[in-house]
């Protein structure tokens, strides 16, 4: 994933490996793929559902709880990213929250969100 802004995932592009795989075959990259995939954002399961004050506190004041979040992960972990996606769900029926990370962080990412919802008693 490519990304040119850090507000809600605008302008993110998606890049299929084949893509990468064809620069790489034609010179246009010099780039090895076993590399590349450390950086790779993958979801980590599960999708969370959670309560409407719970999608609230992660967008609330431009979701500066959210990035606040993705952050201490990036701090964590040496050369991570991590993303968290947050869609509210129609008539105050809360959200499904999904972190996306680098391999590397995937539990870190994980632990941190789950810990922030349990905090807001947003998990069972």
């Amino acid at each position: 994933m490519l990304t040119t802004s850090r507000t809600f995932l605008l302008n993110a592009t998606y890049v299929r490996d084949e893509w990468v795989t064809d620069a790489i075959a034609d010179g246009k990259l010099d780039l090895s793929l076993s590399k590349l995939s450390a950086f790779q954002l993958e979801p980590s399961p599960p999708v969370c559902h959670v309560g409407n004050q719970c999608t609230r506190s992660l967008l609330t004041n431009k979701a500066e709880t959210k990035k606040d979040l993705e952050q201490r992960v990036k701090e964590s972990v040496e050369n991570a990213n991590c993303v968290i996606d947050v869609v509210s769900l129609e008539g105050n029926s809360g959200g499904l929250v999904t972190v996306y990370s680098t391999p590397a962080a995937t539990d870190a990412a994980a632990t941190l969100l789950h810990s922030h919802l349990d905090s807001r008693f947003c998990l069972p």
